[in-house]
């Protein structure tokens, strides 16, 4: 009989034990789904590896008291949420003059912020949406028109330094980080050919010309003299043309 009742007592225990553990995994479970449901979920859509900011036309050309504008574009925007550039030039050289923004952000649903500085030699431009919405996407867009007038003879670059941040996709509160996107310098000459911008063109500039002949794209951007995307007879062209020519 005590035997019996012992294996009684131990089925009751055996079986309190397994109910036991049953109730912790069940208070687990309970414990990390209030934690997912108390923690934002983001799905983080990653950003495009290839988008580019670019100055276009990469090479412009002018006498003094001229003006010339360039464009800012970005390609392969993902999920952009806001972008900003800042522009650096020679302030000698050539001197701001106005600006236009292309409005890339200005279709989202409660349209776009924009801003602006301009300094002696530099500017930063930049947009951003209003509201918490997903950014935009877009193979290709016109964040801003430049325009600039051509105070002396030389040359210079229209360097670009810009960064974007792009939208996290959350339930709260919603979130963004910054990328810096691959970027596209610009050239400004006073004479097309002035590869190296010393004023002439010379054999320095055909040393740097006839290395970056027949490259599409082109190794060196500033032997592009046409801007048509590669460095072939129709750059030889200008080029030759404006041998030998000294400021």
């Amino acid at each position: 009989m005590e035997r019996e009742i012992d294996k009684v007592r131990g089925e009751v225990n055996t079986s309190k034990m397994k109910g036991i553990k049953n109730l912790w995994k069940l208070l687990t479970l309970v414990a990390v789904l209030s934690t997912v449901v108390s923690t934002p979920i983001i799905m983080n859509a990653a950003a495009s590896p290839t988008t580019i900011y670019a100055v276009e036309p990469v090479n412009s050309f002018g006498d003094p008291t001229d003006t010339f504008t360039v464009s800012v574009k970005v390609y392969d925007a993902d999920c952009m949420y806001s972008w900003q550039v800042h522009m650096v030039w020679d302030d000698a050289l050539l001197e701001f003059s106005d600006l236009a923004f292309g409005g890339f952000l200005a279709d989202q649903p409660e349209g776009s912020d924009i801003n602006a500085r301009v300094e002696a030699g530099w500017l930063i431009v930049g947009e951003a949406t209003k509201g918490q919405y997903v950014g935009k996407s877009a193979p290709e867009g016109l964040l801003v028109n430049i325009t600039f007038l051509v105070n002396d003879v030389g040359g210079c670059d229209l360097n670009i330094y810009s960064d974007y941040t792009y939208y996290y996709y959350c339930f709260q509160p919603p979130m963004t980080e910054k990328h810096y996107p691959t970027r596209e310098n610009g050239y400004f000459r006073t004479i097309a050919g002035d590869i190296d911008g010393d004023r002439d063109v010379d054999p320095s500039d055909f040393y740097l010309f006839s290395g970056a002949y027949g490259t599409s794209p082109p190794s060196d951007p500033r032997c592009d003299l046409d801007n048509d995307g590669d460095v072939d007879p129709g750059d030889f062209y200008v080029f030759s043309g404006n041998y030998g020519k000294t400021i």
